[in-house]
């Protein structure tokens, strides 16, 4: 509602957050050693890919944020029985993504 600048900008500050949150969780399953970094719910999460929110258009904008909102989802369910770390992480990926999702439902 407040136009497109303060939208670019917000989408910006959502994708650098959780892009190198996301980049972090990556990068150290892929170079550490520990299980407990290698086996981490949280790479479900958070995904580098976020960092190029900014780049795309408008419809590609609204495909990947829906994919990335069912993909969280699926986590959210499936900490019902089968994941076992915290569901807090993934609802902090979840709300910005969500807020990104409804500013574009145009």
């Amino acid at each position: 509602r407040l136009g497109r600048t303060p939208r670019a900008i917000t989408l910006a500050l959502v994708a650098l957050c959780l892009g190198l949150v996301g980049l972090a969780v990556w990068l150290l399953a892929a170079l550490s050693t520990f299980p407990e970094l290698t086996r981490n719910e949280a790479l479900l999460a958070f995904w580098p890919t976020d960092l190029l929110l900014p780049a795309l258009g408008a419809r590609p904008l609204r495909r990947y944020l829906d994919v990335r909102l069912i993909a969280l989802a699926l986590v959210v369910a499936a900490h019902l029985g089968v994941l076992v770390q915290p569901l807090a992480p993934t609802l902090a990926a979840l709300l910005p993504l969500a807020a990104a999702r409804w500013s574009c439902r145009r």
